[in-house]
């Protein structure tokens, strides 16, 4: 394409962080600069084909970086965006929130990356929806359980589904899937219907959707977007033009 690849640092290196490890090496318009992970697990030898990547536990640590993932808990993605944005690097991070939660998630980041003068694409990932599994304990009482998760503010104002099952790990082995159906008039035709289903890696598709977000950084200004608010050209980086070729 003529263009030198983006240089992404990993922040955290979890099964998401991996997972977008993987994708970046992978993809020809990325180069992993690194990862950053917690001072204890740093000296942690890495599995192939990370093992020359350099890994320290701060992202200040690594020079010239295009983007930071931000692949951590969201109970501490604002510590670590404070980090990121404070060494003026745009980043990309994928908390699951909804409603105000997230709004008032966008606005601290917004704060952070304005007064840093850098971008910052927040909740950018793959939410599963509201099908919840659960494995239980010995005599735990499943309605319960379902109770207690239905009234988390996660979920709250959602219809939640919560199933018991033998075991989650299984489970997860098995893939993730999505099937969606719609229903309506189209310019003024009615019995329109649309229909989609798939069957995926949860991570590997987060990542995926990490990486478009990173591609469209360098043409924000500063300050949060959503990816609602991204162009959607801009997310294909440099296939933008052989996008455009194949699909419109």
């Amino acid at each position: 394409m003529g263009t030198q690849p983006l240089r992404v640092a990993v922040v955290g290196f979890g099964k998401l962080g991996r997972a977008c490890a993987e994708a970046i090496v992978k993809d020809e318009q990325f180069a992993l600069a690194g990862i950053v992970r917690r001072p204890e697990r740093v000296a942690e030898l890495l599995p192939e084909p990370f093992r020359e990547t350099p890994v320290v536990f701060h992202v200040g640590g690594l020079q010239r970086l295009d983007a930071a993932l931000v692949c951590v808990p969201v109970e501490h993605v604002i510590g670590v965006a404070h980090d990121v944005l404070q060494a003026k690097i745009p980043m990309v991070e994928c908390a699951r929130l909804h409603g105000e939660a997230f709004q008032d998630h966008k606005r601290e980041i917004d704060r952070l990356a304005a007064r840093h003068k850098v971008p910052a694409v927040v909740g950018a990932g793959w939410d599963p929806g509201h099908y919840v599994y659960v494995e239980l304990e010995a005599g735990a009482d499943a309605e319960t359980i379902a109770r207690a998760i239905r009234s988390d503010p996660l979920f709250v104002g959602d219809e939640t589904l919560v199933f018991p099952v033998e075991s989650v790990a299984l489970l997860e082995a098995e893939g993730h899937g999505l099937v969606m159906e719609r229903r309506g008039a189209a310019a003024g035709v009615g019995h329109q219907l649309f229909l989609l289903e798939a069957r995926f890696s949860e991570r590997a598709l987060a990542a995926v959707v990490m990486l478009a977000a990173a591609r469209a950084l360098s043409q924000r200004g500063q300050g949060a977007y959503s990816v609602f608010d991204l162009p959607t050209g801009a997310l294909w980086g440099g296939l933008r033009s052989w996008a455009e070729k194949e699909w419109l």
